[in-house]
């Protein structure tokens, strides 16, 4: 759309022309007049003047209405799908972000694992003792057969070089066995106090 530009030399004023845009103009409502013959006439009131600018407000508030309306249909859609959503651990019901966050919380090494090390150490334990019974009941003595002295010697040495190894093994498995606990303690609160039964 153009506009013109002219100059008012009469008034030394600058036409813009922006006529066309126009000023919002108040409407006018007119109160309704009682019919002719009925001996009553209306009260009359000044007429109602709705300016353009109140209008802008009630659209406005309209739409801030219409939108806070379309949020809480929004988040309580959302709030039942989060219900809906629901996974186990273990004998808890959790929402999916507290099922993940316990998942985070597992311990590691898992169960099994604990089993399998404790039973590797028991079988080395047996080992140990049953060599260490073997020592005990030697009858190696001075005048023994050469092979039997050998015998004897060897499983003494065997047995002093596995012993420190096995005690620092069951120290070692005994620091991640107390982890392994702490983890399970944190990750079992943790369920019990996100997480119904």
């Amino acid at each position: 759309m153009k506009q013109d530009v002219a100059m008012n030399d009469d008034e030394g004023q600058v036409n813009l022309g922006l006529d066309s845009l126009g000023q919002p103009e108040p409407i006018i409502t007119e109160i309704p007049r009682a019919e002719a013959g009925t001996g009553q006439e209306p009260e009359t009131k000044p007429p109602v003047v709705i300016k353009f600018k109140y209008k802008r407000k009630v659209i406005l508030i309209a739409c801030g209405l219409v939108l806070f309306i379309g949020w809480l249909i929004y988040s309580s859609t959302l709030q039942k799908a989060s219900n809906d959503d629901a996974l186990f651990v273990d004998n808890y019901r959790c929402s999916r972000y507290h099922y993940e966050q316990s998942v985070a919380l597992n311990p590691n090494p898992t169960a099994q694992q604990i089993s399998a090390e404790r039973r590797a150490l028991e079988y080395r334990l047996s080992v140990l003792q049953q060599l260490k019974q073997e020592i005990d009941n030697a009858k190696a003595k001075k005048n023994s057969v050469q092979w039997e002295i050998d015998q004897y010697n060897e499983n003494i040495v065997e047995y002093k070089a596995r012993f420190p190894v096995y005690e620092k093994d069951v120290a070692d498995f005994q620091l991640r066995l107390d982890r392994y606990n702490d983890q399970v303690d944190k990750h079992n609160a943790y369920l019990e106090a996100n997480c119904t039964k």
